[in-house]
C-alpha cells in the first residue's frame, strides 16, 4: 500500500498576491504533484473568498478554512467550530473603547462595524456582495462566529491581545489580524486531517508566508517559508524558498522531490 503524503499550502503571499496573481510557475508546479501527494489548502479566507483560485480549486483534496475552524473535504465538511460567545461579546466591548473597526465571520457572511472605503478596497478581491455593513444591519450575536477580523494597528492590537488572554491574534501585517479562540488554529485543522486519513507526519509538508502558518510549521515533518516571509516564520521552518514572485512554490517542491517533472 503507498503511504500518502499531505502538502498543505497557505493562499495570500504564497500562492497568490494581487501584484502578480498566481504564478505560472506556481500552477504548473500544483499541476505536477507526484500521484502520492494529497493538496490542502490552509488560509484563513472563507469559502465564499476563494475567486482568485478558482481555476485551480479541483486540484484540492481538501480546505482549511478561517485559519483551521472550518475544514472541508472532498465537497464535505468533517470539522466546524464556532467561537465562544463570551469572549466574542468580551471582545466588541473592548474594540469598541478603542474604535477600532471589527468583523464577524460567519460561514456564509461576514459583518463589519465601522466599514469603510478602505475596508472596501481591501476586500475588492474578496466577494463584497457577502460583507454587511453593520452600520446599515446590526449583527446578531445569536449566530455562529467562526473568526473575527480586527483592522489596527500593531499597537491596538497588541493592547487588545493582552486584555483577551483567551483569544489569539494573528497578525496580518500591520493593518490587521484574524482572531480565534486560544488553542484554534491551521495546526488544529491539520490534525484533523492527519486523524481523518492518517497521514505520517514525517509525510506532511507546509509552505506559508504568515505569522497564522507559525503554528501550522508546528504540525508538520517539513515546512517551507515563502522568501516574502517575515524573520519569525523563517525561523520558524525547516527550509526557505524564494519568494512568491520569484517561483518560490515550484523550487520548494522541486528541490522535495514533490513533483513528477
Amino acid at each position: 500500500m503507498i503511504r500518502r503524503k499531505a502538502l498543505f499550502v497557505d493562499l495570500d503571499g504564497t500562492l497568490f498576491d494581487k501584484q502578480n496573481g498566481i504564478p505560472k510557475s506556481t500552477i504548473d508546479a500544483l499541476n505536477n504533484l507526484s500521484p502520492d501527494v494529497d493538496l490542502y489548502l490552509a488560509t484563513g479566507r472563507s469559502s465564499y473568498t476563494l475567486a482568485v483560485i478558482e481555476d485551480i480549486m479541483p486540484l484540492f483534496k481538501g480546505f482549511l478554512l478561517l485559519n483551521g475552524q472550518h475544514v472541508m473535504v472532498d465537497n464535505q465538511t468533517i470539522f466546524y467550530k464556532p467561537m465562544k460567545k463570551a469572549g466574542l461579546l468580551k471582545l466588541h466591548e473592548i474594540a469598541s473603547k478603542y474604535q477600532a473597526p471589527i468583523g464577524y465571520v460567519t460561514i456564509d457572511k461576514a459583518y463589519v462595524y465601522s466599514y469603510s472605503e478602505d475596508i472596501h478596497k481591501f476586500f475588492s478581491e474578496r466577494s463584497n456582495d457577502r460583507i454587511v455593513d453593520c452600520q446599515k444591519e446590526d449583527f446578531d450575536f445569536s449566530v455562529p462566529v467562526s473568526m473575527v477580523w480586527l483592522f489596527a494597528g500593531t499597537e491596538v492590537i497588541d493592547a487588545m491581545a493582552k486584555r483577551l488572554p483567551e483569544l489569539s491574534f494573528l497578525k496580518w501585517g500591520r493593518f490587521g489580524c484574524d482572531i480565534v479562540d486560544k488553542g484554534e488554529s491551521k495546526q488544529r485543522g491539520i490534525k484533523v486531517i492527519q486523524e481523518t486519513f492518517g497521514y505520517l507526519t514525517e509525510d506532511m509538508y507546509a509552505i506559508g508566508n504568515g505569522e497564522n502558518d507559525v503554528e501550522m510549521f508546528q504540525a508538520v515533518g517539513t515546512a517551507i517559508a515563502m522568501g516574502n516571509s517575515n524573520d519569525h516564520v523563517k525561523e520558524n521552518a525547516h527550509l526557505v524558498t524564494s519568494a512568491l514572485s520569484e517561483d518560490g512554490i515550484y523550487k520548494a517542491l522541486k528541490q522535495l522531490g514533490l513533483l513528477v517533472i
